[in-house]
C-alpha cells in the first residue's frame, strides 16, 4: 500500500477556496493511479499545484506549466515552491489556470475516442475481411 500526502495551503482566499495544493507520495506508485486523481482534483478547483518529481506526479503535472515539481522526498524544495507560489500571484494565477485547462480535456468523449484507436490499431491487418466495423462511440 501506499501513502499519499495531500496539504492544502494557506488560508482561504476570499472566494473561499485553497490558494495552492502540495502533493507528494511516501513511496512512488508506478501507476500512480489514485495520485493522478489528486493532481485532477486540485487542477479542477482551480488550485495551484507543488507535486515531488515521482511517478504519478510527473505524468500529470507539467512543470512550470500546471504546477511546479519539485525532487522527490526534498523537503526543504517542497516548502520554497510553495512559498514561491503563495507569494507571486501572477504565477499563481497562471497554473491555477493552465491546470484548470488542461484538466479540461480529460472528458469521457476523449477517453472513448482514443479506446476506440487502441482497438482499431490493434486489431488492424487481423481484421477478417467484411467483418463488422467497431462502434464509435456516442
Amino acid at each position: 500500500m501506499i501513502g499519499a500526502t495531500t496539504f492544502s495551503v494557506g488560508p482561504q482566499n476570499a472566494n473561499g477556496r485553497i490558494d495552492a495544493v502540495a502533493l507528494a507520495v511516501e513511496k512512488p506508485d508506478v501507476h500512480g493511479d489514485h495520485v493522478r486523481c489528486r493532481v485532477t482534483a486540485s487542477f479542477t478547483a482551480s488550485a495551484a499545484v507543488v507535486a515531488s518529481k515521482s511517478p504519478g506526479l510527473v505524468d500529470s503535472v507539467k512543470d512550470g506549466e500546471t504546477g511546479l515539481l519539485v525532487p522527490h522526498g526534498d523537503v526543504p524544495a517542497l516548502a520554497n515552491a510553495l512559498q514561491r507560489v503563495l507569494a507571486d500571484d501572477a504565477l499563481r494565477a497562471s497554473l491555477e489556470t493552465r491546470g484548470l485547462a488542461w484538466s479540461q480535456t480529460f472528458t469521457w468523449d476523449r477517453c472513448a475516442d482514443e479506446a476506440y484507436a487502441v482497438l482499431e490499431r490493434s486489431l488492424g491487418s487481423n481484421r477478417v475481411a467484411g467483418a463488422w466495423p467497431l462502434p464509435h462511440a456516442v
